[in-house]
């Protein structure tokens, strides 16, 4: 019949909800039977993804199993992160974010010339040409494409 004596109790990866207004993004997950130190709730790379884990333990007749889950969710640039706050109560973890402002950032625009820009190539031309020849040779050695990094300086 079934390669273990006891069929899991609870799924491994919680069922969840997406919501959303205006003003505030929420996630709710449905987390039965887990404690509030059984949960771990943690921003990574960057703060860009929600990681989630946790688990419970199952009794199965004389026996405990403890299941397990991890979920990651990946933030959109409209959510502030930073303001993120989460919330246990009757099984359903919520967590919820307002949505960050698009601001508008003026740039300052100052009298005189702009700064050069001076390339660093991935190869050393020992040739003493100029810069523009030097674009253009790369240019038709790589089929019109450049491989440059810009450095203001």
């Amino acid at each position: 019949q079934y390669p273990s004596k006891h069929l899991p109790l609870v799924k491994p990866s919680p069922h969840f909800q997406v919501s959303e207004t205006t003003t505030h993004i929420q996630l709710a997950l449905d987390l039965p039977g887990v404690k509030l130190e059984d949960i771990k709730a943690e921003l990574v790379n960057g703060g860009r993804v929600l990681h989630l884990s946790g688990g419970r333990k199952v009794g199965a007749g004389s026996s405990f199993e403890e299941a397990k889950f991890e979920k990651r969710f990946s933030l959109g640039k409209e959510v502030d992160a930073s303001k993120l706050t989460a919330h246990l109560a009757d099984g359903v973890l919520t967590l919820t974010a307002p949505k960050s402002e698009p601001k508008a950032q003026e740039i300052p625009i100052v009298q005189g010339h702009a700064p050069e820009l001076t390339t660093t190539e991935s190869k050393q031309k020992k040739a003493a040409a100029s810069p523009k020849t030097d674009e253009m040779e790369d240019a038709q050695e790589n089929g019109g494409e450049q491989e440059k990094e810009y450095v203001m300086t």
